[in-house]
């Protein structure tokens, strides 16, 4: 395909690195361009329409350009259009945006902690699974397992939680100590008779297996998404998380549960979690947050988790842990505003 010189999708070409491209075929074929977004529909540089049937990457929840949102961005940004969280400092809407995903977690937490994207989350809640053991003595345990096919993030550590081989080619990865046990695909992945529930077993069994053959005293903790999406939207079998569960306690392990894509509704309940009864220790959440209207994530963690993370800042001096933009204003006035928006149209009856 040939593009004018100055046509934006030769300037695209030129100047633009597109994840999850093939990048020399990218040289050629250029950008698929889309100018500008309303309701359910995007719209290319021609003007044709499309409807976006998966939410730019599951997280335009509330579709494109909705004024509400831009309005409270813009209100926010005449207000306070920067601030940080660090050394003491904060301010209200990350505040309340923490109140109230607390007040809907799917089971008690203690505290929230802000990022800027899925991927940063899951990498602050590795760092936190080592804080926290190390806090109470149990620095042996660093090992974290995941699952084939799954996806956590594109950082060095969330794309080592991941089970995509095609993201670790060449990029030296996954890092030492992350191991990846079987993804749940009933369909493709069960013995000829075999029901849900025995699969389920065989797969608790075998990661019971690796824990062993590990040792138990070295893993740290299991990530996983209540539907895996990357994969393919693959729903677990029926009893494959309280199997799961019950080996996770049986051996002290810690369940970080990843709700970045099914939170908010996705799953028929709010939380994943609900839909499976998942017991989560710390949960990671983005995408709708916001309804992607700007970049934030959070990691919510347990009380068992906030109560070593305050002993061990107290013991170090600080908890020395943070990012610039993590908890931005206009980002959680935003999120604030996006969740004032699921709760006025019962976002999970809509979703049933």
């Amino acid at each position: 395909m040939t593009h004018r010189a100055n046509s934006i999708a030769a300037r695209d070409i030129a100047s633009v690195i597109h994840p999850q491209t093939n990048l020399q075929q990218h040289q050629t074929t250029g950008p698929e361009m889309t100018q500008r977004g309303d309701g359910v529909c995007i719209y290319d540089d021609d003007g044709r329409e499309y409807i976006d049937a998966t939410s730019g990457l599951w997280c335009a929840s509330l579709g494109f350009a909705t004024k509400r949102l831009a309005k409270v961005a813009y209100d926010q940004m005449c207000e306070l259009s920067y601030y940080h969280l660090y050394r003491h400092r904060s301010h209200e809407p990350a505040i309340e945006l923490a109140e109230r995903l607390l007040a809907i977690a799917p089971v008690p937490m203690s505290k929230v902690l802000f990022q800027c994207s899925g991927s940063e989350a899951n990498d602050v809640a590795i760092k936190l699974v080592w804080y926290y053991h190390n806090a109470i003595g149990k620095p042996e345990k660093r090992k974290i397992i995941s699952r084939h096919m799954g996806y956590h993030g594109s950082t060095v550590a969330s794309v080592s939680l991941s089970g995509k081989p095609d993201m670790h080619a060449d990029f030296n990865l996954p890092l030492d100590g992350f191991l990846h046990t079987e993804w749940p695909h009933f369909y493709r992945h069960s013995k000829p008779g075999e029901s849900e529930i025995e699969y389920s077993s065989r797969l608790a069994q075998r990661l019971e297996s690796l824990i062993i053959s590990e040792g138990p005293e070295t893993i740290a903790a299991f990530f996983a998404e209540p539907v895996m999406g990357a994969a393919g939207g693959v729903v677990p079998p029926d009893g494959y998380f309280a199997k799961i569960q019950s080996v996770l306690r049986k051996y002290d392990i810690l369940f970080v549960v990843d709700e970045v894509v099914c939170g908010y509704g996705r799953t028929g309940r709010m939380w994943g979690s609900e839909t499976y009864n998942i017991q989560p220790d710390i949960l990671t959440t983005a995408k709708a947050l916001s309804a992607a209207a700007l970049p934030i994530s959070a990691v919510m963690v347990n009380d068992k988790i906030y109560q070593a993370m305050l002993d061990e800042s107290d013991k170090l001096g600080s908890f020395a842990h943070g990012f610039t933009y993590a908890g931005h204003p206009v980002s959680a006035a935003v999120a604030v505003e996006t969740l004032k928006i699921y709760e006025e149209i019962d976002v999970v009856k809509l979703a049933q």
